[in-house]
Order: C-alpha cells, then structure tokens, then sequence
C-alpha cells in the first residue's frame, strides 16, 4: 500500500465513442496532480471491440481491465478490487475533466474527512443545440448547477446526494458499498446494462456509503463537461430515460425497505398532477408523467 497512488481515476466504459473516450483520456492525463500520486484504470466493460486499441491510440498511460460481466455495476465493483488508492474518481467516457479536478478532490477528501463520496459541478457540451423542453430535466443527463458547497449525513438531503459522473468515493466507503451488494445482488441491477437506461446505481453507492456511517457531497471546486451527442436528445430517447430513472429510483427505494403505502399513493399522485400539465406542458409534460409513473411502478417492482 506504501507505493499505492493516492487517488485513482476509473473510466467504466461499453462500445464507447472512440474519439470522445480519447478526450476523456488526455483530461486525466493533463491533470495538474503530479504523476506519481495518479493512476487511470479503463474497466473494459465486455466491449464489441476492445477498449485498448483505443487507450492505446491515444498515447495515454492507463491500464487496461476488461470485465466479462455487463453492467455498470459490475464494471465499478471490478475497479474497486483491481485499485488500491485511498480515493477513487468514477469517471463516465464521455467526460472531461477540468485540470485540477483531482488535485481538488484530494484537497476536500482531506479538508472533509468523514464525508465518503463527494462530486461537482456538471457543464454539457451538446453537439446539437439543445431543446427547450428538455430544460427542466437537464438532471436526467447529470448536469449539476452549483453555486455552493452542500454537504450532510443525512441520506435524505438529496440536494447532497452526488451523481455517478465524476464521483468521488474513498475506499473505505467503497468497501462498504461492495459489502452491501454483496448482502443484496438485487443492487447490481440498478443500473446501466446492455440494454435500457437504468440509473440508480450511483445514488445506491452514495446511499449505502451513508448507512455505513459517511456523509456526502458537492463541492464548486469540482467541475467536468459531459459531452452529450444528438441522439440522447431526441424525444424519444428522453421519454425512455425519464421512465427508467424513475423506476430504478422508485426500486432502489423499495429494496431499501422504503416502499410504504403513502410514498406508492404520492407517486401516483404526481404522476396525476404531471399529466394534468400542473408543471410542464407539451414534451416537458410528457417527461414528467414519464419520471412519476417509473417511480411508482419501481417502488411495485418487489410487491
């Protein structure tokens, strides 16, 4: 442990863009942290075509791991095991970090030491001009507005809660959160997979990491652009999104034990208030209705 790096940046990626993973690649690379306390891991999550060429061609030094099982669950549980820093940054590969993204991450790790996952600040570079309508629900694609610090121990302050883009976790906590899906393999299908957009396995990171006794972050100091191409800003695609966030949000409550009867009818009642248009109205409305009854029918799914 004596010659480990001090923070490690984990890329999980499956069929990824070439080109935007190679700009993911030189932002680790050009960080302002010296070397010597950096490492870059790629968890090659069984990709059609491997992952290394890619790595390779972008003249990187980042090692290379493929993990057979697919899942982005699967993927981070493979890097917590291959790494062996005291802080792990969960990077998508299609995000850029800013410089010093990770000499501020170990700065608040430092500063804050009983808080066990902490994130940032989350600008979009669209590729195509964005749609009105998709303006309420920029959170759906992990952007995050932050004009100060919030941080807590209580798992219920989701303004707290940090996103899987960028996420900062120590190891301690992340041995936690692996000890809790291992007591619970429901929890490695909370997110992302071969097919559908499942999306919760972030929040159930950052929630288990809170019943083992961490707080939780966001911090302005923090900050990566997610590059975001047109087909995740088509109509359909957000519809889908919006449904699957909301079901994977709505199960991970249910798996957690908190599907009560009052929280199952609030959900269907939003999920009436959202199609009379009380919020939104046109596409918007339709994304609303969308969230609201995918969380319902996630916090049926164990019924």
């Amino acid at each position: 442990m004596s010659s480990a790096p001090a923070i490690s940046v984990v890329i999980c990626t499956r069929n990824p863009r070439p080109a935007v993973l190679a700009r993911a690649l030189g932002c680790t690379a050009s960080q302002t942290l010296s070397g010597h306390q950096r490492e870059c891991l790629v968890i090659d999550n069984a990709s059609d075509q491997p992952v290394s060429a890619v790595v390779e061609q972008a003249g990187v030094e980042c090692r290379v791991v493929v993990e057979p099982e697919v899942g982005l669950t699967a993927a981070r549980l493979r890097a917590i095991r291959e790494t062996t820093s005291r802080l792990l940054v969960f990077v998508d590969d299609d995000n850029l970090l800013d410089s010093d993204y990770l000499e501020q991450a170990l700065r608040i790790a430092k500063e804050y030491p009983r808080i066990g996952t902490f994130g940032g600040r989350i600008s979009p570079e669209f590729e195509v001009p964005e749609p009105d309508w998709l303006r309420p629900f920029r959170s759906h694609l992990a952007l995050i507005d932050l004009d100060r610090d919030v941080w807590t121990n209580n798992p219920a302050d989701h303004a707290a809660i940090p996103c899987g883009a960028g996420l900062c976790i120590r190891r301690e906590a992340a041995l936690a959160y692996s000890e809790a899906v291992a007591a619970d393999p429901r929890r490695r299908a909370l997110d992302r997979s071969a097919a559908g957009t499942l999306s919760c396995g972030d929040t159930d990171m950052v929630l288990s990491c809170a019943d083992a006794g961490w707080g939780m972050g966001r911090f302005t100091a923090l900050h990566l652009t997610h590059v975001i191409p047109a087909a995740r800003l088509e109509f359909a695609y957000q519809k889908r999104l919006a449904t699957d966030i909301g079901y994977s949000y709505g199960r991970l409550l249910a798996i957690r034990g908190e599907e009560s009867r009052g929280r199952k009818l609030i959900a269907l009642a939003k999920t009436g208030l959202a199609f009379a248009g009380i919020k939104h109205r046109g596409k918007s409305r339709s994304l609303d209705v969308a969230f609201h009854h995918g969380v319902w029918k996630g916090l049926r799914s164990l019924a």
